[in-house]
């Protein structure tokens, strides 16, 4: 099976904007990109989890994807949830694939979140 015929999802791209509100501070805004991008989704085992969370980082699943310069830690992909990317890692900087390491926002996080 190709790498593509894995892909068992296609995850819209979302890009974070971060403007200055009237009294100084920061508002962050979520854009939906006119971009889906076929990805593999897997959920991280406990012990995976466990493993990261040790280091003090909550990243709860796994996306593959082909390689898109413009994804980055600041970005969101979403489907049946809303996966905050937490670490892009262009495997091997071969430029087959990309593997996204993602926290899943539960809460009904997703424009403003």
């Amino acid at each position: 099976m190709s790498f593509d015929g894995l892909m068992n999802q296609e995850l819209h791209w979302m890009s974070r904007t971060v403007a200055s509100d009237t009294i100084g501070g920061a508002v962050e805004t979520w854009t939906y990109e006119d971009i889906f991008i076929p990805c593999r989704v897997v959920a991280l085992s406990g012990t995976e989890r466990a493993m990261i969370g040790s280091r003090g980082v909550d990243i709860t699943h796994r996306i593959f994807c082909r390689p898109k310069d413009e994804l980055n830690e600041k970005d969101r992909l979403e489907g049946d949830a809303i996966y905050q990317i937490e670490f892009v890692n262009n495997v091997d900087a071969m430029g087959h694939h990309m593997e996204l390491l993602c926290r899943e926002i539960r809460d009904g996080g997703g424009i403003g979140d």
